[in-house]
C-alpha cells in the first residue's frame, strides 16, 4: 500500500515495483499451473487496475490524514510512466527496433551491437547496456514478459528462445558463453503473399504460378533452406493461396505464422503451441505430443512452422495418410 506522504517520484517508484511484483507472481502461477498467461494487452489492463487501486487508496488515506493530494494530471502522468516502465523492459532495444529497415539485431556483449538492414548491410550501433550484468538483467526482464509462457534465464537455464510481443524472435545465451549474447530476428512480411515476394525479387511470376498450382492441387510441401533466407515468409505466402474456408491446423513452438490474426484470408485456423516444462520440470508438451493430438481435429491441412525433432515422423505420416496439402519448413 502507498504511504500518503510519499512524493510523486517515490510514489512512481513504489508503483513500478508493485506492478512488477504482482504481475510477475501471476505469470509464475500461470506457468506452474499450466495455464496460458494473459497477453500484453491484458497485462496492461491488469497493471492499470493495480495503479488505479493504489492511487485511490492513497488519495483516501491522504484525505483522512489531511496530507497533500496528488492532482489528476500527476496521477495520469504516474500511470503512463509506470506502464511505460513495465512494458518497455528494454528501451534501448525498442529504440533500435523502431527502424523499419532493421531485420536483425545482434548483441555480442553489452558494447558490441550490430544491426542488419533489409538489404543485408551490417551497421554498428551504440551499446544497449552499461555492463554485461545489466544486459543479462534486461534479457531476464524480457523473459518474464515475452512468449506465450514465462521463461527463466538463469545459470540453471542459460539459454532462452521466445517471441516478443511484436512477433520478433529472441534468442539469448549466457553463463555458457564468455559474454551474454542476444539476437533478435524480426518478421517484416507477416501478411506477405506471392505477389509481394515477386515484387521483392524472391522469384519470378512463372515460379509463383507453379507454386500456386501446387497449393491448389493440394501437394504436400516441405520448404527447406538456410537460416534467415525466408522459409517462414514463403510458407505464409503459400498459405494465402489456400481456400479461405479450409480448416488449417497450425503446430508451432512459438507463434510466428499468425494465420489466426487474418480472418479475411483464413476462416478456420487452429493453433497449437509447444509448452516448455515449468520451473519444477513438469507439464511440458512437445511438438511430437501435439502432432499426434491435432489429427483428431479433422484438419484440411496441417502446417508445422518448423520441423526439427521427433515430430517429423508424425508429420510424414499425416502427409501420407490422407491429409493432403500439408506444409512445413
Amino acid at each position: 500500500m502507498l504511504v500518503p506522504d510519499l512524493g510523486v517520484e517515490r510514489v512512481e517508484v513504489t508503483l513500478r515495483r508493485l506492478v512488477a511484483d504482482e504481475i510477475g507472481d501471476y505469470l509464475r502461477r500461470c506457468s506452474d499451473e499450466g495455464r496460458r498467461p494473459p497477453d500484453e494487452a491484458d497485462q496492461r489492463q491488469m497493471a492499470r487496475a493495480i495503479v488505479r487501486r493504489e492511487l485511490d487508496v492513497r488519495a483516501r488515506t491522504a484525505l483522512r490524514l489531511g496530507e497533500p493530494q496528488i492532482s489528476e494530471v500527476e496521477e495520469d502522468e504516474i500511470t503512463e510512466s509506470v506502464l511505460a516502465a513495465a512494458f518497455s523492459t528494454a528501451p534501448a532495444i525498442d529504440r533500435l527496433l523502431e527502424r523499419r529497415d532493421v531485420t536483425d539485431l545482434h548483441v555480442n556483449g553489452c558494447d558490441d551491437v550490430r544491426l542488419v538492414t533489409i538489404d543485408g548491410v551490417v551497421e554498428r550501433a551504440e551499446p544497449i547496456a552499461a555492463s554485461d550484468a545489466e544486459l543479462i538483467a534486461m534479457i531476464q526482464a524480457l523473459a518474464r514478459r515475452g512468449g506465450h509462457m514465462e521463461r527463466e534465464f538463469t545459470p540453471a537455464h542459460p539459454r532462452l528462445d521466445l517471441q516478443l510481443p511484436d512477433g520478433s524472435r529472441l534468442a539469448a545465451a549466457a553463463w555458457v558463453t564468455p559474454r551474454p549474447y542476444l539476437t533478435i530476428r524480426r518478421h517484416l512480411l507477416v501478411d506477405a503473399d506471392q505477389d509481394n515476394l515477386v515484387r521483392r525479387g524472391m522469384y519470378d511470376r512463372g515460379v509463383a504460378s507453379l507454386l500456386k498450382a501446387f497449393v491448389s492441387a493440394r501437394w504436400n510441401l516441405l520448404i527447406c533452406g538456410g537460416q534467415g533466407v525466408g522459409k517462414t515468409t514463403l510458407l505464409r505466402a503459400l498459405l494465402h493461396d489456400c481456400e479461405r474456408s479450409e480448416r488449417v491446423v497450425v503446430l508451432e513452438q512459438e507463434p510466428e505464422l499468425h494465420l489466426d490474426r487474418m480472418p479475411e484470408r483464413h476462416d478456420q485456423v487452429l493453433v497449437f503451441l509447444e509448452r516448455p516444462p515449468n520451473s519444477e520440470g513438469v507439464g511440458g508438451i512437445t511438438l511430437a505430443d501435439l502432432s499426434r493430438t491435432i489429427k483428431r481435429f479433422t484438419p484440411d491441412r496441417i502446417v508445422v512452422g518448423e520441423v526439427r525433432g521427433p515430430e517429423v515422423i508424425d508429420m510424414l505420416e499425416a502427409m501420407s495418410q490422407g491429409i493432403a496439402g500439408s506444409m512445413c519448413t
